[in-house]
């Protein structure tokens, strides 16, 4: 994995993303829309929970389709629920070959006092622990013009 992920090299895939909290001045898949249109971001929904083994590999399948002119796939993984849906989906990408970061900052769980356990256990497996907005902050500096790089700014309301 290198250290500088570029958003070329990514999919943004939200697991029932209505469960989550307005973030950043926007309702989450209004602003992951926006984030994926800012960046050229193959983006994917699945606002069913409960996923058993076969809906998630009909999901996975659909992100790798997506994901197939990427040398290296990064699956940015954000939804809910954390003890469930995300876990299985991201063990199941990991054994894909993808990449996965946990975008800890846009992920539900049902129980909030275990949040960080069930994060923990799939950090040693393999997931990569970050947040939404640390890409956001990373991949705004590869935008050299510095007016383009404002206008995004203001309209991913990142200042």
């Amino acid at each position: 994995m290198t250290a500088n992920v570029a958003p070329d090299e990514c999919v943004l895939l939200a697991l029932y993303p209505s469960l989550l909290d307005e973030k950043i001045g926007n309702k989450a898949v209004e602003y992951f829309a926006v984030v994926a249109e800012t960046f050229k971001l193959p983006l994917s929904f699945n606002e069913q929970f409960g996923l058993g083994s076969s809906e998630i590999d009909s999901l996975l399948d659909r992100v790798t389709k997506q994901a197939v002119d990427i040398k290296y796939p990064r699956l940015l993984l954000a939804g809910g629920y954390l003890e469930d849906d995300v876990t299985m989906v991201c063990l199941e990408a990991l054994a894909r070959g993808f990449d996965v970061f946990m975008l800890a900052d846009n992920i539900v769980a049902r129980d909030d006092a275990y949040q960080q356990l069930h994060l923990q256990r799939l950090f040693q497996a393999g997931a990569v622990p970050t947040t939404l907005k640390q890409f956001l902050y990373q991949w705004l500096n590869h935008i050299g013009d510095m007016k383009l790089r404002e206008s995004a700014k203001l309209k991913l309301r990142i200042l």
